[in-house]
């Protein structure tokens, strides 16, 4: 667009908005809730277990404070010999944390003091833990909530095909 308009930023602002406009679309898939049981049951299951993912994200951002803070003290803080030039601040360690909490792994951040793995082996084990007590509540109400929409959309199906019947 520069090449033609030159650097015109009311034009650059107008493509921008254009392009958040066109990302926009992808939200007419809300609209096949109402076809899909699937979705559905996602919505509701969403619906019910806002405690319980409100709970889990308090829980991850308590220990990724606690572990970031520890990350960057045992790595780049107390051993003025070995500094960690990765964990040179608390974002920079959170990083480390949501990735090792989360068990993804990139590789672009590790620990190289023995108390730094030690850290970052209590800090997986903790996001499995942290992770997975939830999901158990979130799963059963997610059955709960399919059983629930299929027995109305059976009903409701049986009550209409009567209807036509008659």
């Amino acid at each position: 667009m520069t090449v033609f308009t030159g650097e015109n930023s009311q034009l650059q602002r107008a493509g921008v908005t254009l392009r958040v406009l066109r990302m926009m679309r992808i939200f007419w898939v809300i609209k096949l809730a109402r076809h899909f049981i699937g979705l559905q049951t996602l919505g509701l299951t969403l619906k019910r277990c806002y405690r319980e993912m409100v709970m889990l994200l308090v829980f991850i951002c308590v220990a990724m404070a606690i572990f970031s803070a520890l990350s960057q003290l045992l790595e780049n803080g107390l051993d003025l010999g070995t500094k960690n030039k990765d964990y040179a601040s608390i974002p920079a360690a959170c990083w480390w944390v949501i990735i090792s909490m989360t068990t993804v792994g990139y590789g672009d951040m590790c620990p190289i003091t023995v108390p730094g793995r030690i850290l970052g082996g209590i800090c997986v084990v903790s996001g499995i833990v942290l992770l997975a007590l939830p999901i158990t509540f979130i799963y059963h109400s997610f059955v709960q909530c399919y059983h629930e929409l299929k027995f109305r959309s059976a009903r409701y199906g049986r009550s209409l095909s009567a209807e036509f019947l008659n």
